[in-house]
């Protein structure tokens, strides 16, 4: 479901950089504030901290008979932003001074997929537009040509750093939760046998990478299993990826190295 109005207000340079953190705490404020005024059938509060053109435009009362699907399927529970963090599907977007967020929560049974417009309003931004959906299949994964980019960025940075017994440029590309848990120190004993290889690691330049059954789930946990050509065996892996700072970063990895023959 859609409301939205024009908007004439003025927002930040355009191509600015956004701060995830921030966006994903705008987001949850204004959930937060939806998910209340569901569950009291009263979006006074919702409507109070709007714009002041989507107030004028839209009565309490328009706003919950616009989300009567979405509140009858009970598709935006009470507790949703503490239950749930939400997961960005692109970057924010900034359009005729217009702040653009997309993206879902991965609630349970259906997943809340959302739009939400704000005008930058006396220098804090103000809800002008918001588009909520709820749905039970599970959103599209990036496509093919990006996966394999993806998977070969992140082997490429593997190989590099067992070549030189250094993962701290791989652990600067990955994800915060990679880093927290998994140390430089743990990297070295991990791959260890690897790195003390009479030859190291190169893959084939002539073969790329073969990708099997890439999967996204219900937290936004991208899990990419394949392999590729080394110069005398092959190297099976499994990457796990989140999306963090408007990119796929890397939240675990494994890997198998095994003959050619089998």
């Amino acid at each position: 479901m859609l409301m939205n109005c024009a908007s004439a207000f003025a927002g930040k340079d355009e191509g600015s950089e956004f701060d995830e953190g921030r966006m994903k705490a705008l987001a949850n404020e204004t959930m937060s504030l939806f998910a209340a005024g569901a569950a009291s059938n009263n979006f006074s509060a919702f409507r109070a901290n709007a714009s002041e053109i989507f107030q004028k435009k839209f009565s309490a009362a328009t706003i919950l008979n616009a989300f009567k699907q979405v509140i009858d399927e009970k598709a935006v529970p009470s507790d949703i932003v503490k239950k749930h963090k939400p997961v960005f599907t692109s970057k924010p977007e900034l359009s005729d001074g217009q702040l653009i967020l997309r993206g879902y929560y991965p609630s349970n049974p259906k997943r809340l997929l959302f739009s939400f417009y704000y005008a930058d309003e006396k220098k804090s931004w103000k809800i002008v537009s918001i588009n909520l959906n709820a749905v039970e299949a599970p959103l599209s994964l990036p496509s093919d040509k990006e996966l394999a980019k993806l998977a070969d960025k992140s082997l490429n940075e593997f190989i590099n750093a067992v070549q030189a017994g250094d993962f701290s440029s791989l652990r600067a590309n990955a994800s915060k939760p990679f880093n927290k848990q998994i140390k430089e120190e743990n990297l070295l004993a991990a791959f260890a046998g690897f790195i003390r290889k009479e030859k190291p690691l190169a893959r084939d330049v002539k073969e790329s990478v073969s990708l099997f059954e890439p999967d996204l789930n219900s937290n936004g946990v991208l899990t990419l299993k394949g392999n590729c050509a080394l110069q005398k065996s092959r190297l099976s892996f499994t990457f796990k990826y989140i999306f963090e700072n408007w990119v796929w970063k890397l939240l675990s990895l494994d890997f198998k190295e095994y003959s050619q023959s089998l």
